[in-house]
């Protein structure tokens, strides 16, 4: 018969401290069988719920306070699984000797990742560089980020992931972050490398990566020369579609900035320095800040648009809508290469000199 097992977390008034904080204890329960373990965590009682069993609040110690007790929680759940799993006999001693004894590493794939980037922090300038670590923490948020949007989870237990889970994760960068393939390949070998971290500690018995296929593309990057972009500014234009879509392209090839960057734009991105204009926003493929100046070229353009676009800064189209125009668009203006909004990205460096030389115009 299948033992009934609870979880439930109080605050100890009794054992009030000096600074009005009192331990957090967690209960566990197994036919009507209880102990107690601490969680190394304090409270000042106003701040706890006793319905929810959690902290109240929106700091960043609350909740730091109620992550620390999902990890708990997940973690003697996984604790009495592998005893029920193995036949053993389960208490609430047992289910809690099983936990300090998993407890030495996560059990979740978050928390894990979590606890490889700290490390690599730790390592900075010590064999680690710090921009190795920001790629690590970058691809955990990532992963936060499409944990939530395609299951609505906070985390996933480790051998709870599969080569569904991968792929989604695949299409997910993709198609909602708007990544390349080969930046889409080097956020997924970050996943992998958890996933082998994982393994090698015994953490997870099958591979999500088995028979997941992706590899780098090697390519030649194509871009325009500065007499292309020329012909493309001062192509006339009577189609407004194209109008719009030539104006938004070459705003970008000016900023260097990316497509979702630009869909992403407000008002709020402009601001004033120093008697220059500036564009100040965090660029979603590496969550970098930058500051962009705006040249008078691209200044035309947001006045051009302005107050026809709500918030939005310009009236960008969908990418899909992007492309197909910027074809036609290179079609009327003579333009034999493949043109498409990416390929601004690659000709940043070959546009300074036609900068130089309209940046006043």
């Amino acid at each position: 018969m299948r033992s009934t097992f609870s979880i439930s977390f109080f605050v100890k008034k009794s054992k009030e401290k000096k600074n009005g904080k009192s331990p957090i204890v967690c209960r566990i329960t197994i036919n009507g069988d209880k102990v107690e373990l601490a969680t190394q965590l304090d409270i000042e009682a106003p701040k706890w719920s006793v319905p929810s069993n959690r902290a109240i609040g929106r700091s960043n110690d609350v909740k730091f306070i109620n992550e620390t007790l999902d990890s708990i929680r997940m973690s003697l759940h996984i604790a009495y699984r592998d005893l029920h799993e193995h036949g053993d006999i389960i208490t609430a001693d047992s289910v809690k000797n099983t936990y300090l004894q998993i407890g030495r590493f996560p059990q979740t794939l978050l928390e894990l990742f979590k606890k490889h980037n700290e490390d690599q922090f730790e390592l900075i300038g010590r064999g680690k560089s710090e921009s190795t670590y920001k790629k690590y923490d970058l691809s955990y948020r990532r992963l936060k980020e499409f944990l939530k949007y395609k299951y609505g989870k906070e985390d996933i237990f480790l051998d709870h992931l599969t080569l569904g889970f991968v792929n989604d994760y695949e299409v997910y960068l993709r198609t909602k972050c708007y990544l390349g393939h080969n930046t889409t390949f080097k956020m997924i070998q970050y996943l992998k490398r958890i996933v082998s971290y994982a393994r090698n500690l015994g953490l997870i018995r099958k591979d999500p990566f088995f028979q997941h296929k992706i590899k780098w593309k090697h390519s030649d990057p194509k871009y325009l020369t500065h007499f292309e972009l020329e012909s493309i500014i001062n192509k006339e234009i009577t189609i407004k579609r194209l109008a719009v879509v030539r104006d938004i392209f070459v705003f970008s090839c000016f900023c260097g900035l990316s497509y979702i960057d630009t869909l992403n734009l407000t008002q709020d991105n402009i601001e004033k320095h120093d008697d220059r204009y500036w564009i100040v926003t965090r660029r979603i493929k590496t969550d970098n800040d930058v500051r962009i100046p705006l040249f008078t070229i691209p200044r035309k353009m947001i006045d051009k648009y302005a107050n026809e676009n709500g918030i939005k800064l310009l009236p960008v189209m969908s990418n899909q809508k992007m492309n197909s125009y910027l074809k036609e668009l290179a079609d009327i203006c003579g333009i034999r290469k493949n043109l498409t909004y990416h390929i601004q990205r690659h000709s940043k460096a070959h546009y300074y000199l036609l900068i130089n030389r309209l940046r006043s115009v």
